[in-house]
């Protein structure tokens, strides 16, 4: 990332925010309060290692969200049967 460490450490405590990391130097950060190391180095295991750490895999919808503006899809009765609009 672009972010040096001192960067990261002002937002994380401007912003209230975790870090999530493999970088060690930032554990050593007096000011850092929640920071955790990543022990995994490949993203679908990280992803599986933060979800488990934080307890969040009840929360995970897929699919529920536009991909393209982020507003959550609104299924009307009757719209499992609709036939899509466009060839696949």
């Amino acid at each position: 990332s672009d972010y040096k460490v001192r960067e990261i450490v002002n937002l994380a405590i401007s912003e209230n925010r975790k870090i999530l990391t493999r970088n060690r130097e930032l554990l050593l950060k007096k000011a850092i309060v929640r920071c955790y190391l990543l022990k995994n180095t490949d993203p679908k295991k990280q992803l599986k290692e933060i979800l488990k750490l934080f307890d969040l895999t009840t929360l995970i919808n897929p699919f529920s969200r536009c991909t393209a503006c982020n507003k959550e899809f609104v299924f009307q009765p009757g719209q499992a049967e609709a036939k899509p609009r466009m060839k696949l």
